[in-house]
Order: structure tokens, then C-alpha cells, then sequence
């Protein structure tokens, strides 16, 4: 990836990786901001009205946890793809619940796949890009987070006041959820991970993708493989001469 430079791909890869920030951002942030139009929707106790980040924030940690080992076997865009299915198919049921229990088993899978997407696509964005902006652009990704959390509140100011607000609210994260949906369909898959499964011819072909938009020729070479074992919990824990 040093050799192709920073071009034009480095910097459509950091766009979609940032959309996908800002949208799992917002998805997070929204309980915050709704959580008071819920207890008086459905007259919740403060057990119940605790349930509802707690939960999110566990289906979070269980997506994170599984994340890297999914991601490692299927593939970094296979799975953000499914994640991001599975966001906006359990958005527009949060959206339509008419109850407190389908609406928090809802949100618990969004907090699931927003916890598994999120760390797999800092991880894509990091194997996309060359050393040189590899912290730049992870900088970026990290700041449109933030911007992904402003956004919810700005959209409150206009939405929660109106009848059914939280749905709106919801409605308009939605929206960018699905926007994210479109532009992760045009990114090529991760040849490192082409690399690591032992397809050369999948993970040339990106890589010439690669020097094509970013105007640069195609280092001459043999593309080295790998035949290590993937996705095993054990390796987080081991020496670095032993990965």
C-alpha cells in the first residue's frame, strides 16, 4: 500500500469508512436523546428505562467482541455489508414498535451490529491506507464519529417537538443508515485479506484497481501470502514474534 501512495482511492475509502463512523455514531447517540419521549410514550419505571442503553451497550460490546474473528474468516466488506443490512432492517422495527419490549430487543440489534461494524471498519480504513496518512486518515474517521453524534442533536432541535418525534428521529437516522448501505456496495474487499486467505488473483486485481485511480504504476513483484491461522482469540495475547 506504500508504494500505490495516497490518491484519489485513499481518500473515497476514508469517505465511506467516515460515513459509516458518523452513522453508527448517531445510532448510539439517538437513546440519549429520546429516552425522555419513551418514558412518557410508554409510562417506564427507571428499571426499564435503564434496560434500554444497557442493553444497546451490551449488544455493542458482543458485536466488538465478535467482530475481528467475523471480519477474518468472511472478510472486512462481507460484513460490514450484513451488519449494515441487519442496522436498517432492526431501525425500521424500533421505528414501528408499538411496544417497550419489541422496541428494546430492536435497538439491543442495533447496538449488535453497530458494535461489530464500527472496529471492522477502522480496521479496513488502517489496511487501506499507506503509512505516511494512515494517522490522518484514522483521525478523520475518528472526528466524523463526533460529527455523527452532533448530528442527532441538531436533528432533535427540529424533530422532537413534533407529534411522534422519536420516530422521526429515529426516521432521519434511518436515512443516513441506508445512505451508508449504498456507498458500501463500491468498495472492493481488503486485499490484505485477499492476501491472508491465499486468493492472489482477487488481491492483484484490487491492487491494480488501486494504482489505476491513484495514477501511480503497479509495483512489479510477486504477491507474498500467508497460511497463518485467522480469527483465534489466542493471538491477542501472544508475543509479537509468535502472530
Amino acid at each position: 500500500m506504500e508504494r500505490l501512495g495516497h490518491g484519489n482511492y485513499t481518500r473515497w475509502v476514508t469517505f465511506v469508512m467516515s460515513l459509516v463512523s458518523f452513522a453508527d455514531s448517531a445510532e448510539i447517540a439517538v437513546t440519549a436523546v429520546i429516552i425522555k419521549a419513551l418514558v412518557c410514550e410508554w409510562n417506564l419505571n427507571n428499571l426499564q428505562k435503564a434496560l434500554i442503553p444497557a442493553l444497546i451497550l451490551t449488544g455493542e460490546a458482543i458485536g466488538s467482541f465478535c467482530a475481528g474473528k467475523l471480519a477474518d474468516i468472511f472478510g472486512r466488506r462481507v460484513v460490514m455489508l450484513y451488519c449494515y443490512y441487519g442496522i436498517c432492517s432492526f431501525s425500521v422495527v424500533s421505528i414501528f414498535a408499538e411496544s417497550y419490549y419489541v422496541y428494546l430487543i430492536s435497538r439491543t440489534f442495533v447496538g449488535v451490529f453497530v458494535g461489530s461494524c464500527f472496529p471492522i471498519a477502522a480496521c479496513y480504513l488502517h489496511e487501506m491506507s499507506p503509512v505516511p496518512t494512515r494517522a490522518q486518515n484514522l483521525t478523520v474517521f475518528s472526528l466524523i464519529a463526533e460529527t455523527g453524534s452532533a448530528f442527532v442533536c441538531v436533528c432533535a432541535v427540529f424533530l422532537m417537538e413534533l407529534e411522534h418525534g422519536w420516530r422521526l428521529e429515529l426516521t432521519a437516522i434511518l436515512a443516513v443508515a441506508l445512505l451508508t448501505l449504498f456507498f458500501l456496495h463500491f468498495i472492493d474487499e481488503s486485499p490484505r485479506y485477499y492476501a491472508i486467505t491465499d486468493d492472489k488473483s482477487r488481491a492483484t486485481e484490487v491492487l491494480r484497481k488501486i494504482a489505476h485511480v491513484n495514477l501511480v504504476e503497479m509495483p512489479i513483484g510477486t504477491l507474498e501470502t500467508s497460511t497463518e491461522m485467522r480469527g483465534r482469540y489466542v493471538d491477542f495475547i501472544k508475543q509479537p514474534n509468535t502472530r
